[in-house]
């Protein structure tokens, strides 16, 4: 039985997972626990649904559209949902531009901060041609194979403008 116990917390002891650095005295673990955090539920249900409802939920009409931009199916989609969906989209990116962190950037251990670099070089159009090539459409999210080609109706190159001629202006009045 003894043995057993001892197996159990030497197994334990080697398996433990760490996220970032280790605190070294209390006063850092309440440093920690002082600083203000988020809510997922304040963010998309707090004051901010509030005022995406009150810039403008989007119409059938502008859901339909979006839906069949995106090359979704429009004829059986849940269009009261896509339109609840997208107010909470709303409101979590308006609460992201709101959010000012040049403060916290002076301060910040980038090998801890972001899992992603902080500067990024410039895409150019042949760049996008090729991660385009490397998509592959999702059936589960209503996505048809070969649905859309999003630089297909790009004939023309102009002062890094990309300029389209056909196709987008069929149903315009």
């Amino acid at each position: 039985m003894s043995r057993f116990m001892i197996r159990a917390v030497f197994f334990r002891r080697y398996t433990a997972a760490t996220v970032g650095k280790p605190f070294r005295n209390v006063a850092e673990v309440k440093q920690y626990l002082a600083k203000q955090t988020w809510s997922i539920d304040e963010i998309l249900h707090g004051e901010d649904t509030g005022k995406a409802a009150k810039q403008g939920v989007p119409t059938e009409e502008e859901v339909r559209k979006l839906l069949a931009l995106c090359a979704f199916p429009v004829e059986d989609a849940d269009l009261q949902n896509s339109k609840r969906i997208l107010v909470k989209q709303l409101s979590f990116i308006n609460k992201l531009h709101e959010t000012s962190v040049d403060d916290q950037d002076k301060n910040l251990d980038e090998n801890y901060a972001r899992l992603l670099p902080r500067q990024n070089k410039a895409l150019t159009y042949d760049d996008l041609l090729k991660k385009i090539d490397g998509i592959k459409q999702d059936e589960a999210t209503g996505e048809p194979t070969g649905s859309w080609d999003s630089t297909g109706l790009a004939k023309m190159r102009k002062d890094n403008y990309f300029i389209v001629r056909q196709g987008l202006l069929k149903n315009r009045k």
